[in-house]
């Protein structure tokens, strides 16, 4: 199943925003993360300035030195190697501050979690009681000690309003609002290419010339050059053999006009009964050459794209007329013609001419093969805005193959022993389709009816 090039350019499209949409979230988000950790490691340098400032200052004044080495000292818990010097430090949680002497480990604080003892100054991210916390060590040489200060890594990150999920949500809101006018830009990019596909479209079959390149995008240019190349090779062959087949019709009527009535000067002459089966047969073979080139001599002008005036008809007026015209031919086989009284006035746009043509072959088809004595019914109707010519003849049985390449030229059914060339139905389809309408033939085998409809635009 083809895909349309809009669904097909949405979908890479999409495809490939995805992708890169994934991507920016997880650089985003490791952006993010690097950035908090940097803030964090700057705090933790601005902690550990100030813990030396005041170690220093504390270790230096020898009354505060003596206050803590009180006994007992209520502010100071002793218990294994580690020693807790509670109601200072931090006033959150979040913070701690562990202290390293020459033969004890303090930690500052109540609740102060216990740094593991440094082997090396730096940054380190440890798992304390199923948290983590970042803890920077550093060795003070003026007061002889190491010191530890760390930080709760979801603690700070909510304190500063700063998670990796708050850079991702920005991306998430906008990723909608990015596919919608993706959506709306590919729809408008190929806007260009549905006016070139309508254009042509709206084309009939008859007009083969070039189409414009200039609004065609850059892109789509080469095919619509090439197509234009065909049209013109199209319309270049199209005009060789309508030209062929006008001169050759001209140049055929001459001659078979000149046989035809020399034929009919020799009927006139003769008295043998087997020379004018000879002239008879002769007349009729020429009679159907005639009629032969004349159709192909219509089939030229209206393959030709000729333009014709349009005038207000009366189709009821013009099937009399025609009627009148062929009323020699429905009396030599005795048929039947059945016409309403008055046939309504109904008015159609339209050339006289072929119009009189299309009504013409109609009935003369009617006439040529309805069997002798038969009826053949006309009528005329207005319905649903729509002028209505209905024929309806006898019959032979008709299968369904046939009957769909009725309208087909130089067609004729393999059984049918009636003379003709197989173009009288397709020059009506053709002028009813020139005039907006159209021709449709149905069958009804068992009552042996042929019925021929005509549908053409009523005048406004």
């Amino acid at each position: 199943m083809a895909i349309s090039l809009r669904r097909r350019l949405t979908l890479i499209l999409l495809g490939q925003t995805l992708l890169v949409w994934v991507i920016a979230v997880i650089l985003t988000t490791i952006y993010a993360q690097n950035i908090i950790r940097k803030q964090i490691d700057q705090q933790l340098y601005q902690y550990m300035d100030m813990a030396v400032h005041t170690l220093t200052t504390v270790i230096a004044n020898p009354e505060i030195t003596h206050y803590f080495a009180r006994e007992p000292n209520e502010l100071i818990n002793r218990h294994s190697d580690i020693s807790r010097i509670r109601r200072m430090g931090a006033s959150d949680e979040g913070q701690a501050t562990n202290l390293w002497f020459p033969s004890s480990h303090v930690v500052i604080g109540d609740s102060s979690p216990a740094f593991p003892e440094p082997d090396k100054e730096g940054l380190k991210q440890l798992t304390l009681d199923g948290a983590q916390w970042r803890v920077l060590y550093k060795y003070s040489e003026p007061v002889g000690l190491w010191i530890g200060v760390g930080v709760n890594l979801e603690d700070a990150q909510a304190l500063a309003s700063l998670t990796p999920e708050r850079f991702v949500v920005p991306i998430f809101i906008i990723m909608p609002l990015s596919l919608l006018v993706l959506m709306v830009s590919i729809r408008k990019g190929i806007e260009p290419l549905n006016l070139l596909a309508a254009k042509i479209s709206q084309r009939n079959s008859q007009d083969l010339t070039p189409l414009q390149v200039n609004p065609v995008p850059s892109e789509m240019q080469p095919v619509v050059q090439s197509l234009n190349d065909l049209l013109l090779r199209v319309a270049s062959a199209i005009e060789r053999e309508q030209r062929f087949t006008a001169n050759a019709a001209h140049e055929l009527k001459t001659p078979l006009a000149a046989i035809k009535a020399e034929v009919q000067r020799h009927q006139r002459s003769t008295s043998d009964a087997k020379t004018e089966l000879l002239l008879a047969n002769i007349d009729a073979r020429v009679s159907r050459a005639v009629e032969t080139v004349s159709q192909l001599l219509t089939l030229s002008r209206l393959d030709n794209g000729e333009q014709f005036d349009k005038t207000k008809v009366d189709l009821g007026q013009l099937v009399i007329e025609v009627l009148a015209e062929l009323g020699a031919l429905a009396m030599e086989k005795s048929l039947v013609v059945e016409v309403p009284d008055e046939l309504p006035q109904t008015w159609i746009l339209g050339n006289q001419e072929w119009l009189m043509i299309m009504v013409r072959n109609l009935i003369d088809n009617a006439i040529k093969y309805s069997p002798k004595e038969s009826v053949l019914v006309l009528g005329v109707a207005e319905q649903n805005s729509a002028a209505q010519l209905t024929i309806v003849n006898q019959c032979k049985p008709i299968d369904t193959a046939d009957l769909a390449r009725l309208k087909d030229r130089f067609y004729r059914p393999v059984a049918t022993s009636e003379q003709g060339v197989g173009l009288g139905l397709s020059i009506v389809d053709r002028i009813a389709k020139l005039h907006g309408g159209e021709m449709s033939v149905t069958v009804d085998n068992g009552a042996s009816r042929f019925i021929a409809l005509i549908e053409l635009p009523m005048y406004v």
